[in-house]
């Protein structure tokens, strides 16, 4: 009878949700660019700084939390990621919304079919700035800069540089990030450069060479929202993981990512 009893211990012990859980978590591989982007991912390289890896880590750090996956972050090239997105190697990179994008991965959609704002992980404001002893000024009703054949430059993967190309603006794109097309800016290379706000910002503060030399042009480009992309492939095998991912982002961004923002500007000066 005692070898009964151990016996059935045993079983419950296997049985119990924290067991299953353990057993039953789905890998989930989050792909993201070698390109610092402050606050987002922070540190160069394919090395995941150990603390503060950058507000998108926590966050989906926090959803590992919360839900049955298992995080596993790799750093690429941004054309990398969107590359293994596209062959189910990574599931999920972070994206604005794109048509071209839609066709390798999944948005959180609404009932209607529009994309699911509510499900955002962030959003972020694209600017364009100058230098002091320039005269750049951009016109937004006419999607226009002026002087008119100004040189413009841009990171590499900007999604907002292919809507002023639309416009007609010739706009250069740069494999070396916000402080790679600073410099071409204050060496004259250039008339204008374009990047998130966050992330000049933060590059300024870290530079005050360039923060006396550099300024922002008033109004603003436009303001995009990020997701989470899920790959085909992973939202095809865990259609309802994949909406309690983006469920869990949402309610994420409102609860804890002001506390984020914050305590990153805080550490970083951003």
């Amino acid at each position: 009878m005692h070898h009964l009893r151990t016996w059935l211990v045993v079983a419950v012990l296997l049985c119990s949700p924290a067991k299953l859980l353990a057993y039953e978590r789905v890998e989930f591989i989050f792909a993201y660019d070698t390109q610092q982007g402050f606050p987002a991912f922070m540190g160069n390289g394919q090395d995941v700084p150990v603390r503060y890896p950058g507000i998108y880590i926590d966050i989906l750090r926090m959803v590992e939390q919360r839900l049955p996956i298992k995080l596993t972050l790799i750093r690429l090239p941004w054309e990398r990621c969107k590359a293994y997105l596209a062959q189910n190697r990574a599931s999920a990179i972070n994206s604005s919304y794109k048509a071209s994008r839609a066709l390798i991965g999944v948005f959180p959609k609404m009932a209607s079919g529009q994309v699911d704002r509510d499900k955002r992980i962030t959003s972020d404001t694209y600017r364009f700035y100058t230098r002091n002893d320039y005269e750049l000024r951009y016109d937004p009703d006419q999607s226009k800069v002026f002087p008119a054949k100004s040189l413009l430059a841009a990171p590499l993967g900007y999604s907002v540089v292919d809507d002023l190309k639309a416009r007609g603006l010739v706009v250069e794109q740069h494999p070396d990030g916000v402080e790679g097309i600073l410099k071409l800016l204050i060496y004259g290379r250039v008339q204008g450069i374009i990047a998130h706000e966050s992330q000049m910002q933060y590059t300024l503060s870290q530079n005050s060479q360039f923060a006396e030399r550099v300024v922002p042009i008033e109004p603003a480009i436009r303001e995009k929202d990020y997701y989470i992309l899920i790959s085909r492939g992973f939202y095809r095998e865990h259609p309802e993981l994949s909406k309690q991912i983006w469920a869990a982002i949402g309610e994420l961004r409102e609860t804890m990512l002001p506390q984020l923002v914050q305590e990153y500007q805080a550490h970083f000066g951003g």
